[in-house]
């Protein structure tokens, strides 16, 4: 385990790691509770009739598994991270992006029905989290969107 130098900040993939696991969280969560229970309020009406729209499945199967997806992706780039520099950060962008897409989609579904829900704020707080990271990552995302333009243009030797 690599410690941050300065024992008073944390490193920022230990945050990170803990964004990959809500993420796949939510999905999981979605899988074990199913149809009934997880996204059945009334609530969420708009964000299950969009996902549906898409006619990939019901649309607490298909969220379940692309939260779970998109967890997992996000920690293994995490982990792999230098190694696979030229797609890692991109992985690691486009997964909070994702992310926070997804939990704004969450927030405009529950204030179709009821915009005074502690879920607003909470999923609004969430998708800042999530822009967050992806902006603590720009400089990362934007080395590796160089390596991949340098490999593209033949001037990587």
């Amino acid at each position: 385990m690599v410690r941050s130098p300065d024992p008073h900040f944390v490193r920022l993939a230990t945050i990170e790691y803990f964004a990959a696991a809500a993420v796949f969280g939510w999905g999981l969560w979605l899988l074990v509770w199913g149809s009934d229970s997880a996204i059945s309020s009334a609530a969420f009406a708009y964000l299950r009739a969009s996902v549906e729209g898409w006619g990939l499945g019901p649309a607490w199967r298909v969220l379940g598994l692309l939260g779970m997806a998109s967890g997992v992706l996000y920690g293994v780039a995490i982990k792999i991270n230098g190694a696979g520099m030229m797609w890692t950060p991109i992985v690691r962008g486009t997964t909070c992006v994702g992310a926070a897409i997804f939990y704004v989609n969450l927030v405009y579904s529950i204030m179709q029905v009821q915009p005074s829900s502690t879920g607003v704020y909470s999923y609004a707080t969430i998708s800042v989290f999530y822009a967050c990271l992806f902006v603590a990552n720009l400089d990362r995302f934007a080395v590796s969107l160089v390596l991949i333009w340098e490999r593209l243009r033949g001037l990587d030797t």
